[in-house]
């Protein structure tokens, strides 16, 4: 792993020949990680997967860096299932895939409106609606107040 966030991993792997990094995230809790074969990463068909990603590589030095990004929970424990193939035609995969589990970091960050949020539409006399639009899922909290306009005499109760 070369990089992990509250809501992404990043891993890092080199291979010996030109071919590909496949990478396929799963939960720790649903048992499955150790039940995938390397072909099914390959081919991107593991069920359970949160994401799954590849990178190409060129030639035995090169590393290649495999991102699943703003999929994954935060404080959450995950298994990224990876696997290797290479650019024989047919391809060749690898025996068995490698098993890393990580941890990703809490949320430390508060949410933030997007441009142009929190905003009022569908205003009538007795009703209104709000938009809200965030950088992250959250719970929103809002109070209406009333304000009375009066012309003349007015007496409002409190």
């Amino acid at each position: 792993m070369t990089s992990i966030s509250d809501a992404s991993v990043t891993v890092s792997a080199q291979i010996s020949e030109p071919g590909r990094v496949h990478i396929a995230v799963v939960p720790a809790t649903a048992g499955t990680a150790h039940t995938v074969s390397a072909s099914n990463v390959v081919e991107g068909a593991v069920g359970d997967a949160i994401g799954t990603a590849n990178a190409a590589v060129h030639s035995a030095d090169e590393t290649a860096a495999v991102t699943i990004a703003s999929v994954l929970a935060p404080a959450t424990t995950y298994v990224a299932v990876v696997a290797a193939n290479d650019n024989a035609d047919p391809g060749n995969v690898q025996g068995a895939p490698t098993l890393l589990t990580f941890t990703t970091a809490p949320d430390t960050t508060p949410p933030v409106f997007e441009p142009g949020f929190p905003r009022v539409v569908a205003v009538d006399d007795s009703s209104a609606s709000a938009e809200v639009l965030l950088n992250e899922a959250s719970d929103v909290f809002f109070a209406v107040r009333g304000v009375v306009t009066c012309r003349g005499v007015c007496r409002c109760a409190r």
